[in-house]
C-alpha cells in the first residue's frame, strides 16, 4: 500500500474542498486514498476536517449513500459522530463490495473507541455484509485483509458474547 498516494489524494482532495469550494467533489480523491493506503491517518484526518469544517455539504454526499466512495465517508462520519454500529456496518458493505481492498486496516477500526463502543449484533450484521457479493474469501491473501475483523470479532465476542451474534460472526471466520 502507498502512503504517497494516500497524501496525493488527501492533497487533491483538500484544494477540491477549499479552492474548488465543493468537499462532495473532495470525497471521492478520499475513497482512493483510503484504497491506496488503508492504514494511512492522513484521508481520515482530511475527512473528519471536511466533516467539521462544513458537515451539511457533507451530508448530502453521505445520505442515502448508495456508492462505494459515499458508504466509504459514511463509515469514518459515523464513527467521528460516535455511531459505532452504524460505522461497522458502513465499513462492512464496503469490504463485501471490495475485499480485494483491506478497508478495515482504517485506523478508527481495531482503536479502543471503536471496539468498546460498537455492538455485539452491529458488528455480526457487518461480519455478515462482508460475503454478500459472493467474493471467494478462503485465500491467504483475504485472511491477511481480513484480520483487522478477527481481532474486532474476538474483541467484540469477548465483551458482549451474544449466542445469535457469535454465530453470525463463525460464519465470516469460516468463510476465510
Amino acid at each position: 500500500m502507498s502512503n504517497r498516494a494516500a497524501a496525493t489524494g488527501a492533497g487533491l482532495a483538500r484544494v477540491m474542498a477549499h479552492c474548488g469550494g465543493s468537499p462532495a467533489a473532495a470525497v471521492p480523491y478520499l475513497a482512493g486514498a483510503i484504497a491506496s493506503a488503508p492504514d494511512s491517518p492522513e484521508p481520515y484526518t482530511v475527512l473528519a476536517e471536511l466533516w467539521r469544517d462544513r458537515p451539511s455539504d457533507l451530508a448530502e454526499v453521505v445520505q442515502g449513500a448508495d456508492s462505494l466512495v459515499a458508504v466509504l465517508a459514511q463509515s469514518h462520519i459515523s464513527f467521528l459522530e460516535g455511531d459505532m454500529d452504524g460505522a461497522a456496518l458502513a465499513i462492512g458493505s464496503v469490504t463485501g463490495a471490495r475485499p480485494d481492498v483491506a478497508w478495515a486496516e482504517a485506523p478508527w477500526f481495531g482503536g479502543e473507541r471503536f471496539l468498546d463502543g460498537v455492538s455485539a449484533d452491529a458488528l455480526a450484521e457487518a461480519a455478515m455484509r462482508t460475503m454478500d457479493y459472493g467474493h471467494v474469501l478462503d485465500t491467504e491473501v483475504m485472511r491477511e485483509r481480513f484480520r483487522p475483523w478477527f481481532r474486532a470479532i474476538e474483541s467484540v465476542s469477548t465483551r458482549q458474547p451474544l449466542p445469535e451474534a457469535l454465530a453470525k460472526m463463525a460464519i465470516l471466520l469460516r468463510a476465510c
